[in-house]
């Protein structure tokens, strides 16, 4: 899809507003803080999403699928929760449209160019004799060459669709306005290679060397990175939506507006890992490890953390509304003002966190420890915790907790709720049969026509 200047502009102006809506959203649901501002959110978003619709009249999804519909006796919490589900759907939708339309109307001014070459060539031709073209096309090499590739090569608007790269040596290599779909990676050296404005949708990349490496503006949806190595690398507005990172070493990553929900992180090594504006939506997640890690304000609602390690890691206002983390390890973690309504808890190690102004709102927290927790401000309203450890943690009136204390003031439940669903793993990408190369010499045919109507193949 092209879009004209203006239309780029003003959904630009849009999505800016879009995201501080859903921030504003987030953090009011984080927060507990609701009351009074649910219909005034969900007329902004309708506002917005009445002018974006303008724009795209012919999109279903935009005028059809994401509008909202309330009525008179949903509460506030319920109508701020829909806006943040809304507003994060339309956003990651327009994301996904300026990238296309970007590349769209890159496509269409290379085209253009093509056509003035054309015809450049085409007068140069008719000038020429023919010894003469058939001298200068002798040892054309009209596409890549991957035999002569290495260590530093750039690849600028390639083509690298389906090709088998098992094992290449492709260190230091940059990529930009490359479509490298469903290529095969597999055991490449990809040591601090740069990646712009690049297509890696379905590609595989397992076991592939990319320590260092470097990643802006890239679809990578479906890809398969399991076993990657990542470390210390950095990634700006990746789209990772249902990737598998498998076993991947992402530690020391620095992640900015990175999409990784519904993708599969088990057992990922992200220790010390540093994100802003990151999704992990419903992501699974089993034994992975993030301790150490910024990750404040990242969205993990519906994941699954069994028996994660996150300790030391600070997730203040991180939403992990629904998530499952039974059995994690959260010992020293920060989660302040963090959305835990609905998580399940159960046996997780909680000792030392601070957990100051967090909502635990029907959380499962049976067996979990909890010794030394900072819990005051935190709402534990229909939260279960049963076989709970609880011993010199800070409760919500700000009280250290006691042995005798009366726990039906917190309005805790003796009835455990229903424990979240766990989310499905996505399908790996079936990788291209190995040894498809498509970058050898290609025959090029010219057809001369003469004054007689006669052609001759060149």
């Amino acid at each position: 899809m092209i879009m004209t200047e203006e239309t780029q502009a003003k959904l630009n102006q849009y999505i800016q507003a879009l995201r501080a809506l859903h921030r504003s959203a987030e953090q009011a649901i984080h927060t507990n803080t609701v009351r009074g501002t649910g219909r005034m959110t969900v007329k902004g978003y309708n506002g917005l999403h009445q002018r974006i619709s303008a724009l795209f009249p012919d999109d279903f999804y935009i005028t059809d699928s994401l509008t909202l519909e309330i009525d008179d006796e949903m509460s506030e919490e319920d109508m701020v929760n829909q806006v943040a589900y809304a507003a994060n759907q339309l956003l990651i939708y327009l994301q996904g449209m300026t990238h296309e339309s970007r590349k769209s109307n890159e496509w269409a001014d290379d085209v253009q160019d093509l056509k003035n070459l054309g015809a450049q060539l085409r007068d140069q031709i008719l000038n020429l004799s023919k010894n003469t073209i058939r001298r200068a096309l002798s040892n054309i090499d009209i596409d890549i060459d991957l035999d002569d590739a290495g260590s530093g090569s750039n690849f600028h608007e390639k083509n690298l669709s389906g090709q088998d790269l098992t094992g290449a040596d492709l260190r230091k290599a940059r990529f930009q306005d490359c479509t490298m779909r469903n290529t095969n990676l597999t055991d490449a050296n990809l040591k601090q290679a740069r990646f712009r404005d690049v297509d890696l949708r379905a590609a595989v990349l397992i076991n592939a060397n990319l320590s260092g490496a470097t990643f802006h503006d890239v679809l990578a949806e479906n890809a398969d990175l399991s076993r990657s190595n990542l470390s210390g690398g950095k990634l700006n507005d990746v789209n990772l939506h249902s990737a598998i990172l498998h076993g991947a070493n992402l530690s020391g990553v620095r992640m900015h507006d990175v999409i990784l929900s519904h993708s599969d992180l088990t057992e990922v090594n992200g220790s010390g890992i540093n994100t802003r504006d990151c999704q992990f939506e419903s992501a699974v997640m089993p034994h992975a490890n993030l301790s150490g890690g910024h990750l404040a304000e990242a969205n993990f609602a519906g994941a699954d953390l069994t028996g994660a390690i996150l300790s030391g890691a600070n997730f203040s206002e991180a939403n992990f509304e629904q998530a499952i983390l039974r059995g994690a390890n959260l010992s020293g973690a920060n989660l302040r003002h963090a959305n835990l309504s609905g998580a399940d808890l159960t046996d997780a190690v909680l000792t030392g966190a601070n957990l100051n102004d967090a909502n635990l709102t029907g959380t499962l927290l049976e067996g979990a420890t909890l010794t030394g927790a900072n819990l005051n401000g935190a709402h534990l309203e229909e939260a279960y915790i049963e076989r709970a450890t609880l011993n010199a943690a800070i409760m919500p009136d700000g009280q250290p907790y006691t042995r005798n204390m009366d726990m039906a003031h917190y309005a805790i439940t003796q009835v455990p709720p229903t424990p979240p669903t766990p989310p499905m793993p996505p399908v790996p990408p079936v990788p291209p049969a190995p040894g498809i190369t498509e970058h050898k010499k290609k025959r090029v045919e010219i057809h001369i026509e003469d004054d007689d109507d006669h052609s001759e193949i060149i």
